[in-house]
């Protein structure tokens, strides 16, 4: 599972799995996943999550010195699949660390996405370009621009909320909730 990445008419590399979620969450084409993440509970365990898309993903590019500073921002919808742990999802402040690390591995997960490809595959595929258009008056200024040579030089900042929501199956692993 992955995509194959072209500049032009040239294969550049490929993106894992992974890196086609988050491609996905970037350009609003996510429909659902399942991911796996770190569970914030209990070292070297995992939580499955399905995500969505809770709204969409907010793009916006700036020229800082002629390099492209590049925001999204992105709120996921999480619903959990599986876990290891006796987890009460109705413990709010258990929610809340859930969501959170989630959202902290997912935006590692997109930052190591976006700058695989702008300075590894120079390759612009989730058309941040069409952002910064607004910036060149004529198509010559933008030609001259070049914006896949200056794409490498991008740096990124991601803004993630993730919003876990109960999967109407799984409320509590615990045996005190069977009480």
């Amino acid at each position: 599972m992955g995509l194959a990445v072209f500049n032009s008419d040239k294969l550049v590399g490929e993106l894992t799995g992974f890196d086609s979620i988050c491609h996905l969450i970037i350009s609003n084409k996510l429909k659902n996943a399942q991911i796996r993440v770190p569970s914030p509970i209990k070292e070297l365990d995992f939580i499955d999550l399905y995500i969505e898309l809770d709204k969409d993903t907010k793009n916006s590019v700036y020229l800082v010195n002629s390099s492209p500073y590049i925001t999204s921002k992105i709120k996921i919808t999480a619903k959990m699949q599986s876990m290891n742990e006796d987890i009460n999802l109705k413990d709010t402040e258990l929610v809340n660390k859930i969501e959170t690390s989630a959202a902290a591995y997912l935006k590692e997960q997109i930052l190591d996405y976006l700058y695989k490809t702008s300075k590894t595959l120079h390759a612009d595929i989730d058309g941040f370009g069409l952002y910064a258009l607004k910036y060149f008056s004529t198509n010559m200024e933008w030609d001259e621009y070049n914006w896949l040579h200056h794409y490498k030089d991008s740096y990124f900042n991601v803004d993630i909320s993730v919003n876990l929501r109960s999967s109407y199956l799984i409320t509590s692993t615990s045996e005190e909730s069977e009480k």
